[in-house]
């Protein structure tokens, strides 16, 4: 399980690695990725011969995962390229093969990671690791002369579209901390906000946009405290 724990916790931190010689940029962090989830996974199934209560639950949400995977697997079969559809494109860190470690992945966490205070560690662990990233995005900005900001994953777009992953997450265990993690994600959620604005991306835009309308629309109004529906009031105008 420490394997597998400090695995999960190296995937987590992974965007924190600049991009050197331009490796990382995009298909070092890819691979390293790939190689954690296979030594995790043979970590998991190992544990898994042992303790059969590690065994994953399926889920609505994991059967989902589970048809779309057989779709794809479906789609690469069938492909009129389907050497590009498994392997995917270096670039984009796409295909059946990555879609798969990702499966895997999710499993992996929603197996290990059932207790509301494990998973609380993890989203506010994520939430620290995109304050770092875009912090850095934002302070690029400041003393660099680039026009559209990319942090520490070297593209724009990517940097956009990974925030959004994250900010809705950040904002919402934002609304329900206290004290200094309370203050760590509010300050996370600024400098993603400010890092989202500089990548002058359009589809982070509308992302945003779009994710704020669906967050504010399906929040449950009664579990929120009174300050921040004070928050949320003044963030909601500001759409």
């Amino acid at each position: 399980k420490k394997i597998i724990f400090w695995g999960i916790i190296a995937i987590i931190l992974l965007p924190l690695i600049p991009d050197v010689g331009h490796f990382f940029y995009p298909f070092g962090r890819d691979v390293i990725f790939r190689i954690i989830i296979e030594i995790i996974g043979l970590a998991y199934l190992l544990l898994v011969i042992k303790d059969r209560s590690a065994l994953p639950k399926l889920s609505p949400l994991g059967m989902l995962i589970i048809l779309f995977f057989a779709v794809n697997t479906l789609a690469t079969l069938l492909s009129i390229q389907p050497q590009l559809s498994f392997w995917g494109d270096p670039l984009r860190n796409n295909g059946l093969f990555s879609h798969a470690h990702l499966v895997l992945f999710f499993f992996i966490l929603t197996s290990l990671m059932r207790s509301l205070e494990k998973r609380r560690f993890l989203f506010i662990l994520i939430s620290i690791t995109a304050l770092l990233v875009a912090l850095t995005a934002v302070l690029q900005a400041t003393f660099s002369d680039v026009t559209r900001v990319y942090g520490t994953l070297g593209n724009p777009n990517f940097l956009g579209a990974w925030i959004l992953l994250v900010i809705f997450v950040t904002f919402s265990f934002f609304l329900k901390e206290r004290g200094r993690i309370k203050a760590i994600l509010g300050t996370s959620v600024f400098f993603q906000c400010a890092a989202l604005l500089l990548t002058f991306s359009r589809g982070a835009y509308l992302g945003l946009f779009v994710g704020a309308v669906f967050f504010f629309l399906t929040l449950p109004v009664n579990s929120i405290p009174a300050d921040a529906k004070k928050i949320i009031r003044r963030f909601a105008i500001a759409l």
